[in-house]
């Protein structure tokens, strides 16, 4: 397999653009591999964390690269993943997926604190529009 097809989070150097560090997102347990798609990262506002958003999870990483927590679509929430952001606080991840739902987590646990149900926003005539 080509390294460059895998999906990787990359630490640069602002002098000379030099790669410093880079990781794979690992894939789902029973997802095949390699990952592909959109990507997106966002710093937490302790500036230490980032939170890795990819159809198939949302994951916590450290500074270094090293993934401290991560969950992946599944029961209630079982759609991939359309986007994810922290919250101003930085103590939940407000998550939407591709039916609709949207999924409030606790950054701590990535335990699902609450869910939307689209039927709760949009009405059935719409639901053929999401994503």
């Amino acid at each position: 397999m080509n390294n460059l097809s895998l999906l990787q989070l990359c630490i640069w150097s602002i002098d000379g653009w030099e790669k410093k560090k880079s990781r794979p997102i690992q894939a789902p347990p029973g997802h095949p591999t390699p990952l592909t798609g959109e990507t997106k990262v966002q710093f937490h506002n302790n500036q230490s964390h980032l939170l890795v958003v990819h159809e198939t999870q949302i994951a916590i990483y450290d500074a270094t690269l090293e993934c401290l927590r991560s969950w992946y679509p599944r029961d209630l929430l079982s759609s991939p993943i359309s986007s994810a952001i922290f919250s101003c606080d930085g103590h939940l991840i407000f998550t939407g997926f591709c039916d609709g739902a949207v999924g409030v987590f606790d950054v701590e646990s990535l335990s699902l604190r609450s869910r939307i149900a689209p039927s709760a926003y949009i009405s059935p005539s719409m639901t053929r529009y999401v994503c």
